[in-house]
């Protein structure tokens, strides 16, 4: 039988033991937050969140702790910061995606990190692929559009701002051929011009060329199309006109990785009515993995769009 004194003895050594471990992780808390202060006096704001968050782990209830570690954590993502934006003037990207990535895991909120870190492995990508020599269906490609059978306004021409209240649909149109860069001549087919002269409002920016003119004449009845890279004719938007003015051209277009019919599929489904109308004529040829389209240009760029999108 086991007396009470003994009892009494073990519950005081339990009692001491229990004791001597909390004075223990207490000793070894109050070493882990001078650590930090001590890391953080000398700028090391890394190791300072380090020894910060151990603190936390063992005392999470600290507000000393929790107060310092908000300002390691702050200080450490800006000097993460002000190191990637170094390297990134000297064009060191791999390093400056390093830095950005652990300012962004330290401070989460800070959501520039990140996408910066995007930004530039995005830029680093392209790099890579535009070292790498192309393919030959990337050729193939590049030759076809370089040998494109139909005249095209150029697409880098930008038009940065339409805003008009109430102006006729023809001084619109005019406006945007002549600050066009270079400007581009516009003629205008017989019976428009009861259309051409209706009041349009629109308010709209940072549009393609080909973009502003077909906002402005859809949204009136009316099309153009391209007869030279520098000049437009616009006509009344019906079937009569249509099959007067506009021209058909054949283009190939060169898949990498859809099945051609499928493609194929895919295009008449899309240019179903209310489609153009003029409709296409398309061409599937699985054996060279092609699709040739017989259709007007402005089809004809439809038609490359979509494909780009499935391929």
């Amino acid at each position: 039988m086991i007396s009470e004194g003994c009892v009494t003895t073990r519950m005081l050594r339990f009692g001491a033991v229990g004791l001597l471990l909390a004075v223990v992780a207490g000793c070894a808390t109050g070493r882990a937050f001078r650590h930090g202060q001590n890391a953080a006096k000398h700028g090391d704001w890394d190791a300072a969140v380090a020894f910060y968050r151990q603190v936390l782990a063992s005392d999470p209830g600290r507000l000393d702790a929790k107060i310092a570690l908000q300002r390691a954590v702050g200080a450490a993502a800006a000097e993460h910061i002000k190191r990637a934006r170094d390297l990134e003037a000297q064009d060191q990207l791999a390093g400056a995606i390093a830095e950005y990535r652990l300012a962004a895991e330290l401070d989460p909120t800070n959501t520039l990190s990140a996408a910066k870190a995007n930004e530039l492995e995005r830029k680093q990508r392209e790099r890579t692929d535009a070292a790498r020599p192309p393919s030959t269906l990337a050729r193939l490609q590049a030759q076809v559009r370089q040998s494109a059978p139909f005249p095209t306004l150029d697409p880098r021409v930008r038009v940065r701002a339409l805003h008009f209240n109430s102006a006729s649909v023809k001084d619109i149109i005019n406006n945007i051929a002549a600050f066009s860069n270079p400007p581009i001549n516009v003629q205008y087919a017989a019976g428009v011009e009861t259309l051409t002269g209706r009041p349009y409002t629109i308010d709209a920016q940072d549009l393609s060329l080909e973009e502003a003119l077909n906002q402005v004449l859809s949204n009136n009845t009316l099309a153009f199309k391209v007869v030279n890279s520098k000049t437009i004719l616009v006509f009344q938007d019906d079937v009569a006109n249509h099959t007067k003015n506009d021209d058909l051209y054949s283009q190939t277009f060169y898949l990498s990785n859809i099945d051609s019919a499928e493609m194929a599929q895919i295009l008449n489904t899309m240019l179903q009515a209310p489609g153009p109308l003029v409709r296409p004529s398309i061409s599937p040829s699985k054996s060279s993995s092609t699709i040739t389209v017989k259709a007007t240009a402005q089809v004809l760029g439809v038609v490359e769009r979509i494909i780009k999108a499935n391929d």
